[in-house]
């Protein structure tokens, strides 16, 4: 038998049966049951020894409250189908009960014993069997354990796939389409309408969001344009013990967001051995890609955009070392590639193809922990992170013109957790640092113009730019035990949270851009001549924060007031986010429970409002037009920013929880109205010259989300298998008066009106195309035959149709802007996961993964009605994914 997470501590006072004989109190929340019961082993100062391959990714509801030892192992076994059947000198037995899942019969399983070698004559506990039964649904929060991620069919295996189905998320009109299905880049995430650039990601509790310039996907070559992401790291999901997303009555411990938060959690050693090596592959010869004739040509010559022959190959290490009794190490490591053929230089009329190029697209992590079990009371561990994308780009109009879109992210943090006398203690310190670069192959970038045949074409490129963002983080938090005030009880836990962030700006040499025209007799002349010259400017600031909440209980009622008071130095805002949350368990069984929630949330800093003005200035303006010398082009571009407010969503919500034959499920209404939202407007002299821009908070939007969440609480046994299932229903109505997509970029609209269809409208009630889609249902259906060691893993997505909306033009009569209603249809996909893990060689899994089983290729963005082609974008069709895995 392997022993899985062994926890050596000094043991407690132990009776006759070797257990503590005192009582304490305990609040391990829900989750991994794996982790739940080493924290047990932790905090009550004993050795517990179970097999990790059974209790790996196996879920508890977890326990709050007074126990003795044996009474909180038994309520962490709640619901898992596990008996104590008796006990004897060496320890307790446990067994499988008449209704485990974990074999399906009582008898099917040996009682097990296993007996702490090291701590043989001072405790002895058995080996404890889990079950495959998932933590209760809750509203506005879930957890998604490495069994939900393993379970998941995907493709590029980031975390905006693997939140691609939350109820509470939409993804831009054009995730998941077949003219960029070559690409890593993963797709921006909305929850309840919020900006997607204003989401807060976390590893392990340290952030993890990228705000310097989030909103940037243009990864053309133009001078200042170096594409960005709002996720600072692309985490592969395949290195995550878990992840924890949070979209409504998020508490008050969370800030500088006004979406959702996504909180990584990478996995802490078990204390086993073990060496995991993976394999995953796919190509366009392995998916259906599906073109409209307006982009089948740029398409076929691999345009900057476009990715029409790919090759994916993914590569993963997992390393779980137990150095000794009290210190472990995790290390994962992984490589993500997508080779990507295009034609690498065309004629200016596209008739002549010459010659082919590969670029790559890559993804490299490493992610490590390293964890110290001092003592029962004391763990500590040290967090280092490593995530670096580089994208090979190159034009098909340019002629040796390549240039490497980058970004890096490298972070080291140490957690402490303590348990004191009477309270629970937690401290963390870290440093990161995120950097987005683009970097050409030349210093000049050249528009060759040939007067005689009234061609021209491309060469060159504009050097290194490059933004960075260093960041120092410090968090403490105090929860302490819960404290009797009449027939009240308090838990009260108080923290705080600041920051340190430092940004800049390099352009690592002289560039220049001009336009070459080649005369008809040998001469040259040159036109429009910009130089940038090298240099690097900055901004720093600081941000503090304060929180406090109090988790008061009484009956069956519990109310949980938080305040959250936020600083900054950027904008020199001050802010105060109240969250309430109130749970009522109905008839004391907590089966039926109401929730109600009222919160603000504030968002994070847009830093690149103020590097524009300082970048600008690097930039000189030479020759005009016409050739002739520019005068002094003055002190840069205007960026106005300084009297901004900081954006913010208000919510309110209601859930109700409940448990019935068998099942569990959660309606929910979610209530947000987003606040003082950055648009940007231009700003002109007297003779209409673009002087630069100027930010304002006149955004706003307003959503209504309903859902409906149900799972079945244990497996259903048919067919010889173990059936788990989860459906999810949502319908979101959302309204906004600018874009999503732009976000702070955005320029709004210059009128409060504008017309619909021919009708005059506010422009707030302007429906919007991209993150919208208004219903949608997903239903999970995941079977295992433990016998013959296969799982069949089925995700059912049905989209409803939704709105497409252009622009057409302006009112001549009253100069307002005109937009018109477009409609796409509504389609259903199937995705598919088969996972065998031979019984005779228990090390191999093998995976095939076919997305989009019946190879539907539904419009995502419908054409225009100004563009007279067919530009239409379509889903990405049937796609086949091949993975091998071997644990040593």
């Amino acid at each position: 038998m392997t022993l899985g997470a062994a926890l050596c501590v000094p043991a407690a006072p132990a009776r006759a049966d070797g257990l503590p004989a005192e009582t304490r109190y305990y609040q391990i929340p829900a989750g991994s049951l794996e982790a739940a019961v080493n924290r047990l082993g932790r905090e009550a100062g004993v050795m517990i020894s179970f097999g990790s391959h059974i209790a790996a990714g196996r879920q508890t509801a977890g326990l709050d409250g007074r126990y003795s030892l044996l009474d909180a192992l038994k309520q962490l076994l709640v619901g898992s189908g596990i008996e104590v059947a008796g006990d004897a000198r060496d320890g307790f037995v446990l067994r499988p009960d008449g209704r485990s899942s974990a074999g399906g019969n009582p008898d099917s399983l040996p009682a097990v014993v296993v007996i702490a070698d090291r701590l043989r004559d001072e405790i002895r506990l058995p080996v404890v069997v889990i079950s495959d039964r998932r933590p209760p649904l809750a509203p506005g929060r879930a957890l998604l354990s490495a069994d939900d991620i393993r379970n998941t069919p995907a493709a590029n295996g980031d975390l905006s796939e693997l939140l691609a189905t939350h109820p509470a998320v939409r993804q831009n009109s054009s995730a998941g389409g077949s003219l960029t299905r070559g690409s890593l880049a993963p797709e921006d995430l909305s929850f309840h309408g919020a900006s997607p650039y204003q989401n807060l990601f976390q590893i392990d509790g340290m952030d993890g969001s990228n705000n310097i310039n989030p909103a940037n996907k243009n990864s053309n070559l133009q001078v200042r344009n170096i594409p960005s992401n709002s996720q600072a790291y692309f985490l592969d999901t395949r290195l995550l013990g878990e992840v924890r997303v949070f979209d409504s009555n998020i508490p008050v411990e969370y800030g500088r967001f006004n979406g959702g938060v996504v909180d990584a959690r990478l996995k802490r050693a078990s204390g086993q051995d073990s060496v995991d090596v993976g394999y995953r592959m796919s190509g366009s010869n392995l998916s259906e890609q599906r073109v409209s004739d307006g982009n089948q040509s740029n398409y076929d010559l691999g345009m900057s955009g476009y990715t029409p022959d790919w090759r994916k190959r993914f590569y993963s290490l997992n390393v779980d070392r137990k150095l000794d009794d009290r210190f472990g190490v995790v290390l994962g490591l992984s490589r993500r590639e997508s080779d990507i053929r295009r034609a690498s230089s065309v004629s200016l009329d596209k008739s002549v193809v010459a010659g082919t190029s590969t670029e790559q697209d890559r993804v490299d992590n490493l992610l490590g922990k390293l964890s110290w079990w001092i003592d029962s009371d004391t763990v500590t561990d040290l967090t280092l992170k490593y995530s670096a994308r580089r994208e090979q780009r190159a034009n098909s109009l340019f002629v040796d013109s390549r240039w490497d879109n980058e970004h890096d992210a490298a972070g080291v943090a140490w957690n402490l957790d303590q348990r004191l006398n009477g309270a629970k203690f937690n401290f963390q310190l870290g440093w990161d640092r995120f950097d987005d670069s683009r970097t050409s192959n030349s210093d000049d970038l050249v528009t060759h113009y040939f007067a005689s045949t009234r061609t021209q074409f491309t060469t060159g490129g504009l050097g290194k730019e490059q933004k960075t963002r260093d960041s120092w983080a410090l968090k403490a938090r105090l929860d302490l035990d819960p404290l009797l005030t009449g027939p009240v009880a308090h838990t009260l836990s108080v923290g705080v949270d600041s920051q340190w962030v430092e940004v800049d700006y390099q352009r690592f040499n002289d560039a220049s851009s001009y336009r070459l025209t080649h005369q008809a007799n040998g001469s040259e002349k040159i036109t429009s001549l910009t130089r940038y010259h090298a240099g690097q400017v900055g901004v720093s600031y600081n941000s503090q924060a304060l929180w406090l909440a109090d988790e008061m209980r009484w009956g069956r009622v519990s109310l949980t007031p938080g305040l959250r008071f936020d600083r900054d130095s950027y904008l020199g805002n001050s802010n105060l986010s109240p969250r309430t949350r109130l749970d009522w368990d109905l008839f004391g069984s907590r089966q039926s429970v109401v929730t109600l929630g009222m919160a603000r949330y504030y968002g994070d800093n847009v830093l690149d409002l103020a590097l524009r003005e300082r970048v600008s200035k690097l930039t000189e303006s030479v020759l005009n037009s016409a050739g002739l010398p520019v005068a002094s082009s003055g002190s840069g571009e205007i960026s106005r920013y300084r009297d901004l407010d900081t954006p913010y969503n208000d919510e309110r919500s209601l859930a109700l929880t409940q448990q019935f034959a068998g099942l569990e499920g959660v309606l929910s209404y979610v209530h947000r109205e987003g606040r003082d939202q950055i648009n940007k407007r231009a700003l002109r002299d007297s003779k209409n010259v673009l002087l630069g821009y100027e930010y304002v908070n006149d955004g706003e939007s307003r959503t209504d989300s309903f859902g409906l969440s149900l799972a079945n609480q244990r497996p259903w046994q048919a067919l010889g298998a173990d059936w788990q299932m989860r459906l999810a229903l949502s319908y979101e109505r959302f309204r906004s008066n600018n874009s999503l997509v732009d976000g702070y970029d955005d320029t709004g609209v210059d009128n409060e009106q504008i017309y619909y269809n021919g009708k005059l409208i506010d422009a707030a009630d302007r429906p919007t195309a991209n993150f919208n889609q208004p219903s949608r249902v997903t239903l999970d259906l995941n079977a295992g035959w433990n016998g013959i060691g296969l799982r069949w893993n089925n995700r059912f997505n049905w989209l409803s149709k939704r709105d497409d909306v252009f622009y057409v033009g302006v009112n001549k009569a009253d100069q307002l802007d005109m937009y018109q209603e477009g409609t796409l249809p509504s389609y259903w996909t199937w995705d598919a996961r088969l996972v065998w893990q031979p019984t005779f060689w228990r090390q191999l899994e093998l995976t095939v993964d076919i997305l989009n089983v019946l190879n539907r290729q539904p419009v995502l963005v419908s054409t225009s009605p100004l563009i007279k082609r067919n530009n239409d974008q379509y889903g990405n069709g049937r796609e086949i994914w091949l993975q091998a895995n071997y644990r040593f």
